[in-house]
Protein backbone atom coordinates (compact mmCIF):
# COMPACT_ATOMS: atom_id res chain seq x y z
CA UNK A 1 0.00 0.00 0.00
CA UNK A 2 2.78 2.44 0.93
CA UNK A 3 4.61 1.56 -2.27
CA UNK A 4 1.50 2.31 -4.35
CA UNK A 5 1.10 5.71 -2.69
CA UNK A 6 4.78 6.43 -3.29
CA UNK A 7 4.37 5.47 -6.94
CA UNK A 8 1.52 7.97 -7.24
CA UNK A 9 3.48 10.70 -5.49
CA UNK A 10 6.48 10.38 -7.82
CA UNK A 11 4.11 10.30 -10.79
CA UNK A 12 2.56 13.53 -9.52
CA UNK A 13 6.02 15.08 -9.23
CA UNK A 14 6.48 14.44 -12.95
CA UNK A 15 3.01 15.80 -13.78
CA UNK A 16 3.75 18.96 -11.75
CA UNK A 17 6.52 19.72 -14.27
CA UNK A 18 3.75 20.82 -16.63
CA UNK A 19 2.50 23.49 -14.22
CA UNK A 20 3.93 27.03 -13.98
CA UNK A 21 7.02 27.11 -11.78
CA UNK A 22 8.59 30.56 -12.04
CA UNK A 23 7.55 33.99 -13.23
CA UNK A 24 9.85 36.97 -13.57
CA UNK A 25 8.07 40.31 -13.37
CA UNK A 26 9.08 43.93 -13.54
CA UNK A 27 6.86 46.57 -11.96
CA UNK A 28 4.06 44.03 -11.58
CA UNK A 29 4.05 42.92 -15.23
CA UNK A 30 5.09 39.36 -16.08
CA UNK A 31 8.12 39.25 -18.34
CA UNK A 32 8.59 35.48 -18.42
CA UNK A 33 6.54 32.57 -17.09
CA UNK A 34 8.28 29.19 -17.01
CA UNK A 35 7.12 25.68 -16.19
CA UNK A 36 9.44 22.87 -15.19
CA UNK A 37 9.05 21.30 -18.63
CA UNK A 38 9.96 24.66 -20.22
CA UNK A 39 13.23 24.57 -18.30
CA UNK A 40 13.88 21.03 -19.47
CA UNK A 41 13.14 21.78 -23.13
CA UNK A 42 14.46 25.35 -23.22
CA UNK A 43 11.25 27.02 -24.46
CA UNK A 44 9.84 29.88 -22.43
CA UNK A 45 6.47 31.63 -22.49
CA UNK A 46 6.69 35.41 -22.83
CA UNK A 47 3.22 36.82 -21.97
CA UNK A 48 1.90 39.70 -24.05
CA UNK A 49 4.46 39.29 -26.81
CA UNK A 50 3.01 37.15 -29.61
CA UNK A 51 6.17 37.45 -31.70
CA UNK A 52 8.23 35.80 -28.97
CA UNK A 53 5.46 33.70 -27.41
CA UNK A 54 7.62 30.59 -27.43
CA UNK A 55 11.25 31.53 -27.39
CA UNK A 56 13.92 28.89 -27.54
CA UNK A 57 16.57 29.31 -24.92
CA UNK A 58 19.02 27.15 -23.13
CA UNK A 59 17.88 24.14 -21.18
CA UNK A 60 18.36 24.19 -17.44
CA UNK A 61 20.54 21.23 -16.38
CA UNK A 62 19.24 21.28 -12.80
CA UNK A 63 15.65 20.95 -14.04
CA UNK A 64 16.72 17.98 -16.17
CA UNK A 65 18.30 16.42 -13.10
CA UNK A 66 15.13 17.02 -11.06
CA UNK A 67 13.03 15.31 -13.74
CA UNK A 68 15.51 12.43 -13.84
CA UNK A 69 15.38 12.01 -10.07
CA UNK A 70 11.58 11.94 -10.22
CA UNK A 71 11.79 9.24 -12.91
CA UNK A 72 14.20 7.20 -10.76
CA UNK A 73 11.80 7.47 -7.80
CA UNK A 74 8.92 6.41 -10.04
CA UNK A 75 10.81 3.42 -11.46
CA UNK A 76 11.97 2.19 -8.06
CA UNK A 77 8.43 2.53 -6.72
CA UNK A 78 7.61 -0.51 -8.84
CA UNK A 79 9.89 -2.72 -6.73
CA UNK A 80 9.41 -3.94 -3.17
CA UNK A 81 12.95 -4.60 -1.96
CA UNK A 82 14.59 -2.66 0.86
CA UNK A 83 17.22 -1.43 -1.61
CA UNK A 84 14.55 0.11 -3.85
CA UNK A 85 12.92 1.69 -0.79
CA UNK A 86 16.24 3.33 0.11
CA UNK A 87 16.61 4.57 -3.46
CA UNK A 88 13.11 6.08 -3.30
CA UNK A 89 14.03 7.93 -0.10
CA UNK A 90 17.24 9.16 -1.72
CA UNK A 91 15.31 10.21 -4.83
CA UNK A 92 12.93 12.28 -2.73
CA UNK A 93 15.74 13.92 -0.80
CA UNK A 94 17.76 14.54 -3.97
CA UNK A 95 14.71 16.13 -5.60
CA UNK A 96 14.28 18.47 -2.64
CA UNK A 97 17.95 19.43 -2.69
CA UNK A 98 18.02 19.99 -6.44
CA UNK A 99 14.86 22.12 -6.33
CA UNK A 100 16.33 24.32 -3.61
CA UNK A 101 19.58 24.60 -5.58
CA UNK A 102 17.55 25.49 -8.70
CA UNK A 103 15.70 28.22 -6.80
CA UNK A 104 18.98 29.75 -5.62
CA UNK A 105 20.47 29.50 -9.13
CA UNK A 106 17.49 31.18 -10.79
CA UNK A 107 17.60 34.03 -8.29
CA UNK A 108 21.32 34.50 -8.87
CA UNK A 109 20.97 34.30 -12.67
CA UNK A 110 18.22 36.91 -12.77
CA UNK A 111 20.01 39.32 -10.44
CA UNK A 112 23.37 38.83 -12.22
CA UNK A 113 21.97 39.93 -15.58
CA UNK A 114 20.53 43.21 -14.28
CA UNK A 115 22.03 46.62 -13.72
CA UNK A 116 22.18 47.67 -10.06
CA UNK A 117 19.39 50.26 -10.38
CA UNK A 118 16.96 47.70 -11.91
CA UNK A 119 17.55 44.95 -9.36
CA UNK A 120 14.85 46.27 -7.01
CA UNK A 121 12.21 46.38 -9.74
CA UNK A 122 12.57 42.81 -10.98
CA UNK A 123 10.94 40.08 -8.92
CA UNK A 124 11.24 36.32 -9.23
CA UNK A 125 8.08 34.55 -8.08
CA UNK A 126 7.94 30.82 -7.50
CA UNK A 127 4.53 29.56 -8.53
CA UNK A 128 2.37 26.65 -7.40
CA UNK A 129 3.95 24.11 -9.78
CA UNK A 130 7.34 24.54 -8.11
CA UNK A 131 5.91 24.24 -4.60
CA UNK A 132 3.76 21.22 -5.50
CA UNK A 133 6.78 19.49 -7.02
CA UNK A 134 8.78 20.21 -3.87
CA UNK A 135 5.94 18.84 -1.73
CA UNK A 136 5.69 15.73 -3.91
CA UNK A 137 9.38 14.98 -3.41
CA UNK A 138 9.01 15.49 0.34
CA UNK A 139 5.97 13.22 0.39
CA UNK A 140 7.79 10.61 -1.68
CA UNK A 141 10.75 10.62 0.68
CA UNK A 142 8.56 10.40 3.78
CA UNK A 143 6.29 7.67 2.41
CA UNK A 144 9.30 5.68 1.22
CA UNK A 145 10.90 5.94 4.64
CA UNK A 146 7.82 4.35 6.21
CA UNK A 147 8.32 0.62 6.30
CA UNK A 148 5.30 -1.40 5.33
CA UNK A 149 5.64 -3.52 8.47
CA UNK A 150 4.24 -0.57 10.43
CA UNK A 151 0.98 -0.96 8.56
CA UNK A 152 -2.00 -2.88 9.85
CA UNK A 153 -1.89 -6.61 9.45
CA UNK A 154 -4.94 -8.79 9.72
CA UNK A 155 -4.13 -12.01 11.52
CA UNK A 156 -6.61 -14.82 11.28
CA UNK A 157 -6.93 -16.72 14.54
CA UNK A 158 -7.44 -20.47 14.08
CA UNK A 159 -10.82 -21.60 15.33
CA UNK A 160 -9.51 -24.89 16.80
CA UNK A 161 -8.03 -23.10 19.80
CA UNK A 162 -10.71 -22.22 22.38
CA UNK A 163 -10.56 -18.71 23.77
CA UNK A 164 -9.19 -18.44 27.32
CA UNK A 165 -11.58 -18.86 30.29
CA UNK A 166 -14.21 -20.61 28.19
CA UNK A 167 -15.74 -23.63 29.92
CA UNK A 168 -15.15 -26.92 28.13
CA UNK A 169 -17.90 -28.32 25.97
CA UNK A 170 -20.57 -30.46 27.72
CA UNK A 171 -19.30 -33.80 26.41
CA UNK A 172 -15.66 -33.17 27.33
CA UNK A 173 -15.14 -33.95 31.01
CA UNK A 174 -11.78 -34.74 32.36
Amino acid sequence: MVRTITLGIFLLAIVFFLLPWVSVSCAGEDLVRVSGMDMVTGSYDVPGNEEFAATNGETEPLAIWVLGVAAVGLIFSLFTSDFSRVLRVLSGLAGIGLLIWLKIKIGNDVSAGLPAEASGLVQVNYLYGYWLTLAAFAGGAIMSAVKSKFGLKIVKVPEAIPPPNKPPAAGNTV
